[in-house]
């Protein structure tokens, strides 16, 4: 009989097998998926099957017996977390890391004054998982009922002609929340990743998008989170004006963290047996319950898999955000990390439109 396995699908994650053994204390596979040419993502995703992909990753790698199921993103790589959040296996995501990679596209030929003009279809499939990791357990479509968890983080790199990292967390936190934003109480996102020490600095060379021009980080430079039950947004400034060695910082030091402190912990520590208690869910019961219990893949998942769908649109209005200006900012937003974040950087910005910015995000952490 096979062993019952929890499951991380990644793009661009770089989960060893030997980070896997130490971090993860319960059976887990980690399938990594590789970057489609011409960023081909969608085409990626659907070729395991549509709409329901995650059978057919799970049959490519040969999972027999399925538990929780985590997606793992960073940089462009978001975009296959995000395809997949797109599809009827959506609802049965436990939880969605997507690191320095969630753009949105603006509608029209640019960015309004606010820049809240992004696309709802853009963003759509995030939003709503996001509010749905926001709102504490409950099932999405006729998925498993559990608690979902969706984490997010950005630099603050501004990219030339479509909606940064920054801007883009900022339309999703409005879409769910409205304002002012959440602060999440002390301690449910751990210190470990919000408060780290780098004794002696932790020197980044960057590559030659941006002439290994050396950043020297002493702290995580973390300007902000926000976010309720299972949705955590985590932004952090630039120390490098072009962006290259931040977006290295995301994934060498931000990512790992972020999938040890708030995927594999969880995971250990919470039993995927545990039932939801009955008020979490209607028509869920079980004598041994846990209130935030997590989504698992039902048994019967890859001989009949169910719709759970994202539905998204209750989050916009009239084909727009419904943002009103100055909406995304949260109370105590201080005057400085505002421009910081808004994009006063003007000069990164022009220094990362030169080096390519596209190009960097494919090679900056290689």
């Amino acid at each position: 009989m096979p062993t019952p396995t929890d499951v991380v699908v990644t793009w661009d994650s770089r989960l060893t097998d030997a980070d896997t053994a130490r971090i993860f204390g319960r059976p887990t596979r980690v399938l990594s998926l590789p970057r489609p040419d011409n960023r081909a993502y969608p085409a990626q995703v659907q070729a395991f099957g549509w709409p329901h992909p995650v059978r057919g990753i799970l049959a490519h790698f040969g999972v027999a017996a399925p538990l929780r199921l985590a997606l793992i993103g960073f940089s462009e790589g978001c975009q296959g977390v995000r395809e997949v959040l797109k599809s009827a296996d959506a609802g049965y995501v436990e939880t969605a890391i997507m690191i320095d990679g969630v753009h949105g596209m603006w509608s029209g030929d640019g960015p309004n004054r606010d820049q809240s003009n992004i696309i709802p279809e853009s963003i759509g499939a995030v939003v709503g998982y996001a509010g749905a990791s926001a709102r504490g357990p409950l099932a999405i479509g006729a998925g498993p009922p559990g608690q979902h968890n969706c984490v997010i983080t950005h630099s603050s790199v501004v990219p030339p002609g479509y909606p940064s990292t920054t801007q883009t967390a900022r339309v999703i936190l409005d879409a769910v929340f409205g304002l002012p934003w959440p602060i999440e109480a002390s301690g449910q996102i751990p210190d470990a990743v919000l408060n780290v020490s780098h004794s002696p600095p932790l020197e980044l060379k960057g590559n030659e998008n941006n002439q290994h021009t050396h950043t020297s980080y002493e702290r995580s430079p973390v300007s902000y989170h926000a976010g309720r039950s299972g949705f955590h947004v985590i932004g952090y400034a630039d120390l490098d004006p072009s962006g290259v060695n931040d977006h290295i910082y995301q994934a060498n030091v931000v990512m790992p963290l972020v999938t040890e402190h708030l995927l594999a912990k969880r995971w250990t520590d919470v039993d995927p047996s545990a039932a939801v208690c009955a008020g979490g869910v209607t028509g869920v019961s079980g004598a041994a319950c846990n209130p935030t219990a997590p989504v698992r893949l039902p048994a019967d998942y890859q001989d009949n898999p169910q719709d759970a769908t994202i539905e998204w649109k209750q989050y916009f209005s009239a084909g727009q955000l419904a943002l009103k200006p100055g909406q995304g900012r949260p109370s105590g937003w201080s005057t400085a990390t505002s421009l910081l974040l808004g994009g006063a950087l003007g000069a990164a910005g022009a220094l990362a439109g030169k080096l390519a910015l596209d190009h960097y995000r494919r090679t900056s952490h290689r």
